[in-house]
C-alpha cells in the first residue's frame, strides 16, 4: 500500500534510483552532449539513456510488491499519455509543456515513487529524438516528488487548494527550468516558448532575465492546468476508467483529492447525482 512504511529493500531501490538520475544528468551537461540528434548516436548519449532507463525501474522495482499490477502498468499508460499531450503542443505556438499529466496522476494516486519512475521513464522515451531533454530531469523529478508528497498531505481536497498549489508546483518547475536552461548544452527548441522568450528578451533586453520569466510564467500556468485536470479527472473519472485504478491501495489517495468543498469541512452525504451539479460545488 502506498501508506505503509518503506522497508530496507525499497529505500536502496530509491537511493539507487536517485544515483541514476543525477549521474544521468551531470553526463547529460556536458559540453559534447548536445552535437547529436540522436539518442544512440554517441556513446555519451546511450549511456545517459541507460542510467536514466536504470533509475526509471529501480522506481518500479522499488513498488513491485507493495502495490497491486495496476500500479505497474498503469504507469506504461501515464507515460503514453505524456508523451502523446507534449506531442501535440511541441510545434504549437502555445508558451506550455503538458508533458506532465500522465507523471502528476500516477504520483497523486500511487505516490512520488511512482510518479518519479514515470517521469523518467518518459523522459527516456521522448529523447530518443531529442537527447537535449536529459538536461531537465531535475524539473520532471521534484515536480513527480511534490505531486506526490503534497496528495499525502492533502494539499489536493480542495478546489481552491488545489489550484495554489499546483501554481506553487509551478514556480518551483519555473526556477529548476530557468537552471536547466541556462546549462543547456545546446539548442533545444519548442516553439511556444521560446516565442514568448522572444518576447521577454525584446522587452527587456536580458537574456537571463527572459528566460527566468518564461520559465516562471509558462510553468505556472502549465502545472497549475495539470493539477486541475488530473484532480477532476480523478474524482470524476466514469466507471471504465475508474477500474484501472480503483483499489483498497488507492482509495486512501483518492479520498484526499476533491472531497471538501469551499466552505465546509466535508462534502454531503447525498452528493448531486448528475456531474454538473457534482463539479459547483467546487467553484
Amino acid at each position: 500500500m502506498p501508506d505503509k512504511k518503506a522497508s530496507r529493500s525499497q529505500h536502496l531501490c530509491v537511493g539507487s534510483a536517485l544515483v541514476c538520475a543525477a549521474l544521468a544528468w551531470v553526463l547529460s551537461l556536458n559540453s559534447n552532449y548536445g552535437s547529436g540528434d540522436y539518442v544512440f548516436g554517441s556513446v555519451l548519449s546511450t549511456s545517459v539513456w541507460c542510467l536514466t532507463l536504470l533509475g526509471a525501474l529501480l522506481f518500479l522495482a522499488a513498488q513491485w510488491r507493495s502495490l497491486g499490477h495496476h500500479a505497474l502498468f498503469n504507469p506504461l499508460l501515464a507515460v503514453a499519455v505524456n508523451l502523446l499531450l507534449s506531442s501535440l503542443i511541441f510545434n504549437a505556438n502555445v508558451p506550455l509543456y503538458l508533458d506532465m499529466m500522465g507523471t502528476a496522476f500516477v504520483a497523486i494516486i500511487y505516490g512520488p515513487v511512482l510518479g518519479m519512475g514515470t517521469a523518467l521513464l518518459t523522459a527516456c522515451l521522448a529523447s530518443i529524438n531529442n537527447p537535449l531533454l536529459f538536461v531537465y530531469l531535475p524539473v520532471a523529478l521534484v515536480v513527480a516528488y511534490l505531486f506526490g508528497w503534497l496528495a499525502r498531505r492533502g494539499a489536493f481536497n480542495r478546489m481552491l487548494v488545489m489550484m495554489l498549489t499546483g501554481a506553487c508546483v509551478g514556480i518551483v518547475a519555473g526556477l529548476l527550468t530557468t537552471m536547466c536552461t541556462l546549462l543547456l548544452p545546446g539548442e533545444y527548441g519548442q516553439s511556444g516558448p521560446i516565442k514568448l522568450m522572444a518576447l521577454w528578451e525584446l522587452i527587456l533586453h536580458d537574456e537571463h532575465l527572459a528566460v527566468l520569466l518564461q520559465s516562471l510564467s509558462s510553468d505556472l500556468i502549465d502545472k497549475a492546468f495539470t493539477a486541475l485536470v488530473v484532480c477532476v479527472a480523478i474524482r470524476f473519472s466514469p466507471q471504465p476508467i475508474l477500474r484501472l485504478y480503483d483499489s483498497p491501495e488507492t482509495r486512501p489517495s483518492r479520498d484526499r483529492v476533491l472531497t471538501q468543498d469551499r466552505f465546509t469541512l466535508s462534502l454531503d452525504e447525498e452528493p448531486p447525482r448528475n456531474l454538473l451539479g457534482r463539479m459547483q460545488r467546487y467553484f
